[in-house]
Parts: C-alpha cells; sequence; structure tokens
C-alpha cells in the first residue's frame, strides 16, 4: 500500500486541478447579471425586435412567438409553462401585459 500512495496523491491532485478549471469555465460562461438603480426599466420586449432573445418551444406545453405576441399553451394540468429569456436579473419586479385566448369559462 505504501508505494501506491503517491500515486493515489498524484491522481488526486490532477483531479483537483481538473476541476478547478472545469468550475472556472463554468463560472466564466455564465452571463452577467442585470441590476441597475430602483425604479429604471431594465428589459421591456414587445416580441418583435429580438424573438431570439427568448427560449420557444414546443409540445403539450408550448412557447412560441408569432406576429410580436408571445403565445404560451398550457396542454396539461397542474403544470408551469415558462419561458425564460437570455438575459439574467438582480432583484427585479415584472410587469406583464396578458390575456387569455381560449380555455374552459372561468
Amino acid at each position: 500500500m505504501r508505494r501506491f500512495g503517491p500515486l493515489v496523491i498524484a491522481a488526486a491532485l490532477v483531479l483537483l486541478t481538473f476541476g478547478a478549471y472545469r468550475l472556472a469555465d463554468v463560472l466564466r460562461a455564465a452571463p452577467p447579471v442585470i441590476d441597475g438603480p430602483s425604479g429604471s426599466v431594465l428589459y421591456a420586449s414587445d416580441f418583435e425586435i429580438a424573438p431570439e432573445e427568448w427560449d420557444t418551444y414546443d409540445g403539450r406545453l408550448s412557447a412560441r412567438i408569432t406576429d410580436g405576441i408571445l403565445k404560451i399553451d398550457v396542454g396539461d394540468v397542474d403544470s408551469a409553462p415558462f419561458v425564460p429569456t437570455r438575459w439574467h436579473f438582480g432583484d427585479f419586479d415584472a410587469q406583464v401585459i396578458a390575456a387569455a385566448v381560449g380555455g374552459p369559462p372561468v
């Protein structure tokens, strides 16, 4: 066992070094967090100018941008659809204009 001790220590150091480099790569690739003074508008979208900023998807839960409108279809009960944007914000307050365009009467 004594002859494998230095080999085990060397392997552990190599793995630690590799892990540190991978963590640094991940942290460098993380998008910056957008923050600003209280009350300022940090982002506004009408979904016509830059639709590629939004992650859309198809399926029973779907989200797509058509004619400047973000349409989210919820085709499953007890589900929570979401549409992430490519931006990351710190502490924020969101305002949304929404309208139901289908579904059972409330």
